[in-house]
């Protein structure tokens, strides 16, 4: 039977990342890699993003010896699922600035924006 006072690794991880903020700001604006650690895709899971890398392209890729595309979505809160019309242009705006220019909304009141890279990447 398991030891129920030991923290699995991911808890591990959140107790000593000071809060869930761990080494998040310096790895996004770390510019030499598109990459982030395993201890920062974990973090960043709790603030509702996610990292990963674009699977429609990787094969080519890797055939023509490039990298993997990595990108990050990133999931928004909107509270009782309601935002007034200058929101939604406002996140219209950022999708187009930041993301693939695609805003899609969820099942559990929010929206998602897909494709964001790290600047300069």
């Amino acid at each position: 039977m398991a030891d129920p006072t030991k923290l699995s690794k991911q808890e591990s991880t959140k107790r000593e990342s000071g809060y869930l903020k761990g080494n998040i700001a310096a790895e996004l604006a770390d510019l030499s890699t598109p990459e982030v650690s395993d201890e920062t895709y974990e973090l960043l899971k709790f603030h509702g993003s996610y990292f990963g890398y674009d699977r429609d392209s990787a094969t080519e890729r890797k055939q023509k010896g490039l990298d993997k595309e990595y990108e990050f979505m990133v999931r928004m809160k909107c509270p009782g699922g309601q935002l007034t019309a200058a929101q939604y242009i406002a996140l219209d705006v950022l999708c187009e600035k930041y993301a693939n220019g695609s805003l899609r909304i969820t099942t559990r009141e929010t929206f998602q924006f897909h494709c964001i890279r790290k600047v300069g990447m």
